[in-house]
């Protein structure tokens, strides 16, 4: 019987088709999305803006780990992904640019805030931790 070797090109091909529609939604270094020159209108330098394969499992890697310290912190932080990741990336810039540690709490509170979690201080301060130590470093 040939049915194995059809199912597998199925398979495979349905493999294609799904990774390349999870790539197409990748915001990758040094594009952007919306069409507007990066975040906040910040051109990235060149040699940020190719990543090697390691780099992106590095990136990938980074990531993984903070959704999952944010998820074990409280489960609710990270329900929507895309919005943790864009907050942790609010975050991260607050940290970059130097603002102070009251700022950054500010920040990380504001953006970790949804109608279902309201973080308080200590949960700000285990947020903030985490992300310094996987996605901001």
């Amino acid at each position: 019987m040939r049915t194995r070797p059809v199912l597998t090109r199925t398979a495979a091909g349905l493999l294609g088709a799904g990774l390349a529609l999870a790539l197409s939604s990748c915001d990758f270094p040094g594009s952007d999305s919306k069409g507007g020159g990066g975040k906040g209108g910040d051109a990235r330098p060149a040699a940020t803006a190719s990543a090697s394969g390691a780099d992106w499992a590095e990136l990938a890697g980074a990531e993984a780990a903070m959704l999952g310290d944010l998820a074990d912190i409280d489960p609710g932080l990270v329900t929507d992904q895309e919005k943790a990741i864009a907050g942790a990336d609010t975050v991260c810039e607050a940290i970059r640019a130097g603002k102070s540690e009251d700022e950054v709490a500010r920040t990380a509170g504001a953006e970790f805030t949804t109608d279902e979690i309201k973080p308080d201080l200590g949960v700000v301060s285990r947020i903030v931790d985490v992300l310094k130590s996987t996605t901001c470093v």
